[in-house]
């Protein structure tokens, strides 16, 4: 360790290695104590001295631990990499603005306040579980938008061709509370009104025209009421 004595009562650290097995670097609240461990940079979880725990890398307890300023909002305050990236693969902008890239580019998605209780991305938002709307209103705010369900095995959505002016469609989307809609798509033989005859839960349900002789395409999405 290297230091001088740049002023009164004032220590500046020029130099300083911490290394070797169980090794870390502690600052404590007052004499060294049980209890007393308020910061600690170890490569390894471990024990000091005096019996308090630490975890491995770097760990600050209490409040208000740090505070970052930047002098325009779109200045980044903190960054987040992998060795040999060339950009950063995470930052956070000065006006709480999150950035996230692959580190070969610069960050290419965000996530920001738009207004006031107004959260926002300028790209697109997956979830791998559900998505729950608890206000009034859902708004697809630019002309053209729709809603895009995928069609297939099971799905809530698809096109089913009468015979005999019925059908059984399979899918395990449906239970005895599904609002199930349908609409004619693609008229054939002698045209009926479709309705949904049956349904077992979880199996299936059927189509059935007022016409016997009704082979039309019928659209089908499938709604369920909130709990």
């Amino acid at each position: 360790m290297t230091w001088s004595n740049v002023a009164a009562s004032v220590l500046q650290v020029t130099t300083l290695i911490v290394g070797g097995p169980g090794s870390g670097l502690f600052v404590y609240s007052g004499t060294p104590a049980t209890g007393n461990l308020i910061g600690s940079w170890a490569g390894a979880a471990g024990t000091d001295a005096f019996g308090n725990a630490y975890p491995a890398g770097l760990n600050v307890a209490g409040g208000n631990l740090a505070a970052f300023a930047g002098p325009t909002g779109s200045t980044t305050i903190l960054t987040a990499d992998v060795f040999a990236d060339a950009f950063a693969r995470f930052i956070v902008n000065a006006d709480g603005t999150l950035g996230w890239g692959p580190g070969t580019t610069p960050t290419d998605t965000n996530l920001f306040r738009a207004g006031a209780g107004d959260l926002k991305t300028g790209g697109q938002l997956h979830t791998g579980g559900n998505l729950t709307v608890l206000g009034t209103l859902l708004t697809l705010a630019t002309a053209g938008a729709k809603f895009a369900v995928k069609e297939g095995a099971n799905s809530g959505m698809g096109l089913a061709v009468l015979a005999g002016g019925t059908v059984v469609v399979p899918t395990n989307a449906v239970n005895a509370n599904s609002r199930i809609q349908l609409t004619t798509q693609v008229p054939g033989g002698t045209v009926g009104s479709p309705y949904v005859s049956a349904r077992s839960t979880g199996v299936s349900f059927t189509i059935t025209s007022t016409s016997a002789a009704d082979t039309s395409s019928v659209a089908w999405l499938i709604i369920d009421p909130a709990p």
